[in-house]
């Protein structure tokens, strides 16, 4: 089975559009999946979730969530370090958010998993890289949350 990578820009996906009390088998899959090491995020994308989404029930519901976040161990901060060598521009240190995104691309380097994000790919060369960027960069597979549920087998 594949390994996903899950950024907060999926998780705000799935809880916005595919809320667990109309989508429940959706999101008990995803639990399933978590709990059999088949996908996972980094612990950087709860502490995104907590810090800056106006609704506190989705980090609660996914911090109970056994295997679900990974922490920033000696291997990830290894492989952290190359991803800000080649692609620094993905976390910006006055920018709120994203301080993630290069963690959840060493994460899904490391784990040989596709990353699961809303971002696009940057439009300007001169743009600071998006995750897609850095994910082609590294020659890993990124899709959108709508492009995960058919790969599951998954109809809504």
């Amino acid at each position: 089975m594949p390994i996903y990578v899950f950024d907060a820009s999926a998780w705000i996906e799935l809880w916005r559009r595919y809320p667990p009390t109309v989508f429940p088998l959706l999101w008990q899959k995803f639990r399933d999946m978590s709990d059999a090491g088949e996908l996972f995020s980094p612990d950087e994308v709860l502490k995104e979730l907590q810090n800056y989404l106006g609704d506190p029930v989705l980090p609660s519901t996914l911090k109970v969530w056994p295997n679900l976040f990974r922490p920033l161990d000696g291997p990830l901060q290894t492989q952290l370090s190359v991803v800000m060598a080649s692609y620094g521009g993905l976390v910006s240190v006055s920018a709120p958010r994203g301080r993630a995104d290069p963690v959840v691309v060493a994460l899904a380097t490391i784990s040989g998993a596709a990353v699961v994000t809303m971002e696009k790919r940057r439009k300007n060369p001169t743009d600071p890289p998006k995750i897609p960027d850095a994910c082609d960069g590294f020659g890993l597979t990124h899709l959108d949350v709508l492009g995960l549920i058919p790969r599951l087998g998954l109809a809504l």
